[in-house]
């Protein structure tokens, strides 16, 4: 029994090195944590540039969504995925939930602002 738990102990200390291991452990133990879901969401949309696959994020950000609707953080990550996927429509519609989510809001104005400023002089050339 002790070399069974010191061998899970070492197992479960070695998925906490980096956060891949960490969420996607997270994950098979717990697939309906909003946090574990919307979290690795970020690392397959960019924050992890190797792993890049926005496909992949859009399906962890609407899994975190369908568990529970009123979860706001995932808008932000929407946004994030939509504008690198030039869907500027579903984008600009998130960012605005997200600008209404006290988690997000600050951020959210802050993409706002930049997005719009490019948008309007691009329009000038």
């Amino acid at each position: 029994l002790t070399n069974y738990l010191a061998k899970q102990t070492h197992n479960r200390t070695s998925e906490w090195m980096d956060e891949f291991s960490l969420l996607t452990s997270s994950l098979k133990s717990c697939p309906r944590s909003i946090k574990s879901n919307l979290e690795a969401s970020k690392l397959y949309s960019g924050l992890v540039p190797q792993m890049l696959d926005l496909d992949k994020a859009l399906s962890l950000i609407k899994n975190a969504h369908s568990i529970d609707p009123t979860y706001c953080d995932v808008h932000m990550q929407y946004a994030h995925v939509y504008f690198q996927q030039e869907k500027l429509i579903p984008f600009e519609e998130e960012l605005v939930e997200a600008l209404l989510c006290p988690f997000s809001m600050g951020q959210a104005m802050t993409n706002w602002n930049r997005y719009w400023q490019g948008m309007l002089s691009s329009g000038d050339s």
